[in-house]
């Protein structure tokens, strides 16, 4: 689960935006709901990045085989790249990372009209919309996904939730 150096990370942000900037972006119509109080908004995030984690992995395998480790799926990175993954920027490296890992397309897919890749790409995010995974944390999930379930290698980020909060 969580531990303490996610938590700091997380006020290291915050401090690093400064409290008066995320009252300002979040009072500005921010897509997340915010009173004003920017470490029960921070509690709050890295609550529901847990909770998306869970739900969306319960069903899925580990690419080495087996179940997913709880310490790897709940690791500091994972959390870093869920939160700071923006929604558009992060579908595309999803697509990217599709093409890498070379996914086939089953012999029963017969569907012409639509292409495999962007059916699978469908199908990925509407799972995790079944699980509960709040939009904003959807891609970053997704990503987490290639990472966990077919052993790709993903870029490294920098903890940013200001895609969040503008």
């Amino acid at each position: 689960m969580p531990d303490m150096e996610v938590s700091m990370s997380l006020q290291l942000c915050a401090d690093e935006l400064g409290d008066h900037v995320v009252r300002q972006r979040m009072a500005n119509g921010g897509p997340r709901s915010f009173n004003g109080d920017t470490k029960a908004f921070i509690r709050r995030l890295r609550q529901e990045t847990w909770l998306a984690l869970g739900s969306f992995f319960t069903d899925k395998r580990f690419y080495a085989g087996g179940p997913i480790p709880a310490r790897y799926l709940y690791s500091q990175d994972n959390f870093r790249r869920v939160v700071s993954t923006p929604f558009h920027a992060g579908i595309d490296l999803c697509y990217d990372l599709f093409q890498e890992c070379e996914i086939q397309k089953p012999i029963c897919f017969d569907d012409e009209a639509i292409d495999w890749d962007i059916y699978y790409m469908l199908n990925l995010l509407a799972d995790a919309r079944r699980c509960r995974v709040p939009i904003h944390l959807q891609p970053g999930v997704m990503v987490v996904y290639f990472k966990i379930c077919h052993g790709l290698r993903v870029p490294d980020v920098k903890l940013d939730i200001t895609h969040m909060i503008t």
